[in-house]
This record gives structure tokens, sequence and C-alpha cells, in this order.
């Protein structure tokens, strides 16, 4: 009856029937038999076919217990047979999974003696099975984790009904240690597995990608709490939902909503809170603590910070990586700072909560860089008024960098970075362009320095006149690198020396006697003529008044109304007796200018004289001729 095998509890009905009517067959036969043969003689015929209604009742009862005793032992055979079919089916689908695991799987019993090893033992320590199987799991142990493992095999054999979950160290071919992690679930009760099954999967790349991680975290709290940087680490989580919730309702530019709604700024800004600061923090803003920091925090902000912070806001909507940029501060002891701010954009919503803000001082630097700015001013300045620009010329790549002032000397109304230095040459008059370049080339090869006059024509249609000074700057290898200079417009100085030279001349050839005195009335200069009249020379005139001419002839009166006219008039002149050096007395008409400043007061007087006596004598003659 075992050894038969049916598809279905039908063929198993069918059967227990067919065993009913054969053994309901064989009771009916042995009736009739004992029935004619012992209990009541007669012809076996009527008794098999035509038995009594009693014993027609015992042959039926007995067909029907049959029957119902074949069903039952029928059915009962297979659903013992179904179940242990089921058993193998399941023992070897668990064989099958066992196998093709990536997990390690061990059967041990209760010494701890692994009577099974899955395949995967090889991928992942690198033995082959048999090379565990009927050892000791401690042979595979990390040492350190010997007397644990010991204790969590023990509380799986206490433990009837639930699996229990297991961490442990193995060591692999290489005696390199494994992270391991699973359950071990009690079966010695089991038959076909009678142990302790250990389920364990690899997650030594997850173990060391945490180790990894806490190292970094660790690194990351040394360098953020020891760093010199001033750090706050800031959760925008808050915000970057608002800002979701925001895309979804259609709003496309940040910027104008910040505008337009400037309630719903200041209530993301309100979202921001700061979940710890570094010690620099503290030192930056000379807080005590981190309470005494927090408390105060709004008394560190300014007006910008609103705008600062809508900076930060329309970086991130517009998906920048970071962002940076210079904001001042005040400390909580009343005094302004600068600093550098950067902050690191995340690409995912979780990092969010922990952004790292840093606040760089660059107090030093911006007052570096406004004291620059001043004296750039204060040199634009000083070049403007003195009407003298600088340049730097780069011989490598042929440009020339101006200032303001020589582009306004060279006729630019918008000053450029920068122009060719053929651009810069050719402002300069075609007639002087070729001193200038033999100019440029001695300095190149030769001089080194350039001190030229040449003239410059502006787009405008003027033309100046400019000094050129200008150094070559050589490197190590004899090359000139640079050559660095000042342009100045020198077109007034010129034109004024050569008045000088002109009123020089006239004062020297002129046949008037002349005199140059201060506001004290003590000659400074004369001419020539003043000599050759009154025969007094520089050097003897130089310091004296005019009285050293005085004839005496005139009183006192007459100098008293003769100054009087030169200050309320500011001139006189009349005809004078004077005596020369040797004594001589003679006649000559005198002319006296007083000479102001812009401010009206007196600072020369100039005397203009000639000889009277002389020229009457010269018109006497010409009528005797």
């Amino acid at each position: 009856m075992i050894l038969i095998k049916k598809d279905s509890s039908a063929s198993f009905c069918l059967s227990g029937v067919a065993w009913a009517a054969f053994a309901s067959a064989i009771f009916w036969l042995f009736s009739a038999l004992s029935e004619a043969w012992i209990l009541n003689p007669g012809p076996l015929s009527q008794h098999l076919f035509a038995p009594s209604s009693d014993s027609l009742a015992n042959r039926v009862s007995f067909a029907v217990f049959a029957l119902m005793l074949s069903l039952a032992l029928h059915m009962r055979l297979y659903y013992s047979e179904s179940h242990y079919k089921n058993l193998l089916t399941q023992q070897q689908r668990l064989n099958t999974l066992i196998k093709k695991s990536t997990d390690i799987t061990l059967i041990i019993n209760e010494s701890g003696t692994c009577n099974y090893v899955s395949p995967s033992v090889t991928d992942i320590l690198g033995f082959r099975p048999d090379e565990v199987s009927g050892k000791s799991l401690q042979e595979i142990l990390n040492p350190k984790q010997i007397k644990r493992a010991q204790k969590i095999i023990n509380s799986a054999i206490q433990e009837q009904s639930v699996a229990l979950p297991i961490s442990l160290q193995l060591l692999d071919k290489q005696r390199k240690s494994r992270h391991v992690e699973g359950t071990i679930a009690n079966m010695l009760k089991v038959p076909s597995i009678e142990g302790l099954i250990i389920n364990l999967r690899d997650v030594t790349a997850q173990v060391n990608a945490e180790a990894a991680r806490d190292q970094i975290k660790s690194k990351y709290k040394n360098l953020f709490l020891n760093n010199e940087v001033a750090i706050w680490e800031e959760d925008y989580s808050e915000v970057y939902r608002e800002l979701k919730k925001l895309r979804k309702m259609g709003i496309e530019n940040i910027v104008e909503y910040f505008h337009r709604n400037e309630e719903q700024t200041m209530r993301l800004a309100s979202m921001v809170e700061i979940n710890e600061i570094n010690q620099a923090t503290l030192s930056l803003f000379n807080a005590n603590s981190r309470s005494d920091f927090i408390n105060h925090i709004n008394e560190i902000s300014n007006d910008q910070s609103l705008d600062l912070f809508k900076s930060q806001v329309e970086a991130i909507w517009n998906g920048a990586k970071v962002f940076q940029t210079d904001a001042t501060y005040k400390t909580l002891d009343g005094n302004n700072i600068h600093v550098h701010l950067y902050m690191p954009i995340p690409d995912n919503e979780a990092d969010y909560q922990h952004i790292p803000i840093s606040r760089q001082n660059i107090t030093d630097r911006k007052n570096a860089e406004q004291a620059l700015q001043r004296s750039q001013h204060q040199l634009a300045e000083a070049q403007r008024l003195a009407k003298i620009g600088s340049w730097e010329w780069n011989v490598a790549d042929k440009n020339v960098i101006c200032s303001k002032e020589a582009y306004r000397i060279l006729g630019y109304e918008m000053p450029p970075l920068k122009i060719h230095r053929d651009e810069f040459i050719g402002r300069v008059h075609p007639e002087d362009r070729t001193r200038l370049k033999e100019a440029i080339y001695n300095a190149i090869e030769h001089v080194g320095t350039i001190d030229l006059d040449y003239r410059v024509l502006t787009p405008d249609g003027h033309c100046h006149i400019v000094n050129a000074i200008a150094e070559a700057i050589f490197e190590t290898n004899g090359k000139v690198s640079h050559m660095v200079g000042t342009l100045q417009d020198v077109t007034k100085q010129r034109q004024n020396e050569e008045r000088m030279i002109l009123a020089n001349r006239m004062f020297e050839h002129t046949h008037e006697g002349i005199f140059i005195t201060d506001q004290y009335s003590k000659i400074i200069t004369v001419n020539h003529a003043f000599t050759a009249i009154t025969g007094y020379t520089l050097d003897e005139a130089y310091g004296q008044t005019p009285q050293i001419l005085h004839s005496g002839k005139h009183n006192s009166q007459f100098y008293q109304e003769m100054w009087q006219d030169i200050r309320k008039k500011g001139c006189w002149q009349g005809e004078i007796w004077n005596r020369t050096k040797d004594g001589q007395l003679y006649s000559e008409w005198l002319v006296i200018n007083e000479v102001k400043d812009e401010q009206m007061n007196t600072i020369n007087y100039i005397g203009t004289f000639s000889d009277i006596n002389k020229a009457r004598e010269s018109v006497r003659l010409t009528m005797r001729g």
C-alpha cells in the first residue's frame, strides 16, 4: 500500500472502494460456505445467491464496515504520503535555497561542531565546505569572540520558539576578520536537521563603511570644533520644504516673490535654526558661551541680514552648488567686523538639516582694501591735480595699462582697461613718433630710462605737450619684461617757460633801466640798462632800496606823495633826479608799478626809467644835423 502512488485523493477513494468490495466478496463467500456446510447445510448456491434475511443483514453490515474501514485507512495513507512528500519537497527547496544562497548556512550540534556548511562559505571565507564540516565553530571564529559565541549558542539551546539575532566575526582562509550577522534557531528536535541552524550574511563592507563614516564624523567634529574659522551648523530643512511648496504653487521667480511678500521672507528666515557653533565663533563675536551667543543672536545682525538671507535662498532656488559673499556683523561688544561667508548647498534634502556655514574674519583685509582704495583715490586725485598720469607696458603682450589721468591726457573720455602699444604710440604727434620709438629702443637696449617731451594729438584735435619719464624693468636673464612710467601734461609749463624766456630777453635787451623789488622795496634784480645808467651792478644793488639812487634834490614830501599814489592807484610816473654810483646827477623819467597776487597782497614793485638828459641831448644833436 505504501508503494502505491496516486496523484489525487479520488484515486485513493476508488482504491478504498475496491479493497472494501474485495473484502466484502471474500466475507460473502466464506459466510455462504460456513452456512452451507456447518450452520444450515444445504445447497451452496442457495446460501450464496439467496441468503436468509439475517445472513444478508450480516453480510451487508460487514460490507459497509469494510468500506468505511478501507476508506479510512486509504485516506490516512493518502495524508501521510502527502505529508512526507511535502516534507521532502520542503527539504529539497531548503537544500536548493541553501546551495544558491549567498549567505552562509551552518548546522551545528550542541557542542558547536559543524554538521553542515553551505557552499557559500567558499565565496565569503574562502574555505571549501568539507574544510569546515565536522570541525568546531571556534576554528573559524575570531578568538576574541569565542566566549560571546558560546553565550549565544547556549541562549539558542534554551530558546525553543523563535530565532535569535547573532553577530560574529569569522576568520577567512587568510585569517582576516569578516563581520557577519544573521539568526540562530533551535532545530534540535527537527528530525531532518537535529541541530542549531545558523544563517549568516557578510556585512564587512557595511561595518567598514559605518566605521569610515564614524571616523569621518569624528574628523568633521574635530574640524568643526577646533577650526580657526567661525562655523555655524544651521538647519535649513524647513526653508527647503517651504521652497518646494512654492514651486508646486507655480512660483517661478523667488526674488520677485520676496519683493511682493516681505512678511513671507521674514517667516522663512525665522525657520532657520542654529544647531551648533564652534569655539572660533565665540571668539569672533566675543561671546562667553553658546547660550550667550544664541541669546544675543539678534544683536549681531544688521539691516543687511535679511538681504543676505534672500541671496542665500536665491542660490538654493537656482540650484547653485555654493553660496559665498562678504558680509558685515556686529560683535557683542559693539564692534563692526567683516566676514567672508561660505555656504555649501546640499544635493539632497536630508543634508539641509546640517549645513556648515563658515564666516571667516576679513576685517583686516577689508580695512586694508579700504585703505588701498583711499590711497588709490588720493593718488588719482593727486595725479589729476598735478596732471601726472602713470602707465605700465607689458612687453610680452604689448599691452599698456594707464591710470585715469594718463588716459585723460591721451584724450580718452571713457578709460579702457588697457590699450595696445600701437594705439598708445598712435596718440603721439606724427613728427614726434620716431623720437619716442628711438627713446624706447635705447631704454630697452642700453640706458634703461626715458625722459622725453613730445606732443600728443587727442581725437578732438587738441595738441598737448607731455613729458614722459619711464624706466625699464629687467628680468634675471637681462631681458625687459615691463616698462613703467609717468605722463605729465606740461603744455602750460612749456608755454610759460617760453614766455619767461621771451620776457627775460626783453628784460635784458631793452634800453630802459629796470629794477624789481620785493614787497619791502628791497631790490631783487636789475637789468643791464640799469647798470649802464646808474653804474650799480646786480650784486651791488641786491638787497638795497632805490634810496641808493637819491640825488638829494627832492624833499621827503615828494616821496610821500609818490608812495601815496602808488598805494592808491597802483602806479606812479614822473620826472625825477637821481645820482649815479660815481656821483653824477641825471634826470630820468620813472614809472613804478605795484604787483599784487590773487589775494591782492603786494608782492613786488617794478620800476622802469630812462635818462632824460641823454634823450634831450640826442634830440638837440638831431635838430642841429
